[in-house]
């Protein structure tokens, strides 16, 4: 028996290592929360027997660790320079500089340190080597798709923020699906389905126009085969796993190869020694929590049923204090226009309000009401589009039609087409049908002037009693 045992076991060993695989993971080279979410989903897949790899530039802080591997390379930044260029940012914006200045800075600095990775041959020619099996992309830093493309490795998208693209190609009917930065609802007015178109288009061409055509010069420059658009890239996902949840998103239509894991971090509180932040947040005596909007503090506060009041600052902080506010869990106050007093009265209303505490913790039953924490829905995803080969049969024709088959203009051409050209035969029929009644018309009138019979009656000739009038004959 025991022998059975030990063949048992070594026959499960090593399936567990055919089924192991390499998966190198490209984080944003700032913002450190969106690194706490992947160091965290690392480790999760070293429990289930793969190879995480992080590609981070040379003097960024991270811990040590069994679950994972680091590659080095030369970047723009490192932890300390990455953290006071965004302080910068932020001090911009309170000072009153438009945020998307802001932004389009933030993305030239993406863009800088793409090409330093794609140019640095040693660099690329090692992690070729390796062979991967999978690469895991942050699309708030999108040279993630070029070096996927760069190294020929299945790639999906693990999105750190609140944020549904449209190129994700998902239906986004805009009477009810507030576009990303449009700070709206599920519930718009007129006024409010205008600005929504507003936000999409200018986002659409800010991504067509300003976004992808960067990356695209990149890899223009170093000569990448086969040659693809960013489009192209960006369709190519195997999957896209996006931080938001059924409890905070608004319902919408979605695609079979998108699938939500919100609140990788949450967790039972700890024993409050420990003063963690999400201990805090467990603790029986805490009423209320006074947030900028992050999105993983606020997952932690749902997690926990707690309300919220949110001042955010950045990003999708707006966002995602927009759905808490609409989801009735919390209140969000503007930063540029607040008062001492009215944080105040937010925050007094907040906790005693019980409305405020009863929907966070309605919330909280909803996002745990879920098969499985969203860290092992993830692994099981990761783990799905590896046995399928990319899970190709999950992605929807979308990404193969154009921007005309899409909205159907083709069809309402056409369509416009036929009713014009139906209007113009109606009227041509019409005109020629007029014609000829008129010409009859004409002719009948004609011939009863000359002395001829109209409708059996001679012209003329009728006597005031309404006898008819004989002529006299001509001699």
């Amino acid at each position: 028996m025991k022998s059975y045992t030990t063949y048992f076991m070594l026959l499960w060993s090593a399936v567990g290592i055919a089924r192991a695989a390499k998966i190198i993971i490209v984080p944003p080279i700032m913002f450190e929360s969106h690194l706490y979410i992947f160091k965290t989903l690392a480790s999760a897949l070293h429990e289930r027997g793969h190879h995480t790899v992080f590609l981070l530039s040379e003097g960024r802080d991270i811990a040590p660790s069994n679950h994972y591997s680091l590659q080095r390379y030369p970047g723009i930044f490192n932890s300390t320079t990455s953290d006071a260029f965004l302080q910068s940012k932020m001090r911009n914006i309170f000072s009153g500089r438009l945020t998307a200045v802001e932004l389009v800075d933030i993305l030239d600095h993406y863009t800088k340190n793409c090409d330093m990775m794609v140019g640095n041959q040693a660099l690329i020619q090692g992690l070729k080597k390796e062979k991967f099996d999978l690469l895991l992309v942050d699309p708030n830093d999108m040279c993630g798709f070029v070096i996927a493309h760069l190294l020929g490795v299945k790639y999906a998208v693990f999105s750190t923020g609140l944020w549904y693209p449209a190129e994700v190609g998902a239906p986004a009917p805009l009477a009810y699906v507030p576009e990303f930065n449009s700070l709206l609802t599920d519930r718009m007015n007129f006024l409010e389905r205008m600005k929504n178109t507003g936000v999409y288009l200018i986002s659409r061409i800010g991504v067509s126009f300003l976004v992808l055509p960067k990356y695209e010069r990149i890899m223009q420059k170093y000569n990448l085969l086969p040659a693809k658009s960013m489009y192209d890239l960006v369709h190519g996902s195997s999957l896209w796993m996006l931080c938001t949840d059924v409890a905070l998103e608004f319902p919408r239509p979605t695609l079979p190869n998108v699938v939500y894991v919100g609140g990788i971090l949450t967790k039972p509180a700890g024993p409050l020694p420990e003063v963690r932040f999400a201990e805090l947040l467990g603790h029986s005596n805490i009423k209320a929590f006074l947030s900028h909007g992050g999105l993983n503090s606020i997952f932690e506060t749902m997690y926990h049923g707690v309300p919220v009041v949110g001042i955010p600052l950045f990003g999708d902080h707006y966002d995602t204090m927009t759905r808490v506010q609409a989801k009735g869990m919390g209140i969000l106050l503007e930063w540029k226009t607040v008062t001492e007093g009215e944080l105040y009265d937010a925050l007094v209303k907040v906790i005693n309000n019980p409305s405020y505490r009863q929907r966070a913790q309605k919330l909280s039953e909803i996002h745990k009401d879920q098969p499985g924490h969203p860290v092992n829905r993830t692994t099981y995803w990761i783990d799905y589009i590896l046995r399928h080969d990319g899970a190709h049969h999950l992605r929807s024709a979308v990404h193969q039609i154009s921007f005309c088959q899409y909205f159907l203009l083709d069809i309402a051409f056409v369509l416009l087409l036929g009713a014009v050209l139906f209007y113009f035969i109606l009227s041509c029929v019409t005109k020629f049908i007029y014609r000829k009644i008129k010409s009859l018309w004409s002719r009948n009138k004609h011939s009863t002037v000359n002395g001829h019979y109209q409708n059996g009656i001679p012209n003329g000739k009728y006597k005031g009693n309404g006898h008819i009038k004989h002529e006299k004959k001509v001699k």
